[in-house]
């Protein structure tokens, strides 16, 4: 094989990636979703991993484990296919509170509970008990003896 044809074989190869590049780009208005179906979609993604991450809490029991992810896989995969607004709305609110549920049952935690905020340099997490939130100025400078000072 010459130098020329090995150019032309290169040059006709970037050529249709090229073309690949831009039919790539060139978007289809058909397949975007509205917003509403958007945030519909990442709701259930976020529900099922929530699912996954509960179960990671299930305690040693591997068989255990792969039986609840395989009932939780069935039954997203069952309601996928719903087309209908209201046994989506159910199946999702539905999805909420097994979901609460399981969560209860096998002592799964967040990690961002609301008393740890990750910011330990908050005057809300100082613990005095002299300054106690809301309540200051009862006592000083009005009454720095313990007894209140009469003027009149």
């Amino acid at each position: 094989m010459s130098s020329r044809q090995a150019a032309s074989v290169v040059s006709s190869r970037l050529g249709t990636r090229a073309a690949r590049q831009r039919q790539r780009r060139q978007l289809d208005e058909s397949n975007i979703p509205s917003l509403k179906e958007f945030m519909h979609r990442s709701r259930v993604i976020k529900q099922y991993r929530s699912y996954l991450r509960a179960i990671r809490c299930i305690p040693e029991d591997d068989a255990w484990r792969e039986q609840v992810a395989r009932e939780i896989r069935d039954s997203f995969r069952l309601k996928a296919t719903e087309t209908d607004k209201l046994s989506v709305t159910m199946a999702v609110t539905d999805g909420d509170r097994k979901l609460v549920q399981l969560q209860s049952m096998v002592g799964y935690q967040q990690k961002n509970d609301v008393n740890d905020s990750g910011d330990n340099d908050s005057w809300l997490n100082i613990v005095d008990e002299g300054d106690q939130r809301g309540r200051v100025g009862m006592q000083w400078p009005w009454e720095t003896d313990g007894s209140s000072k009469d003027n009149s």
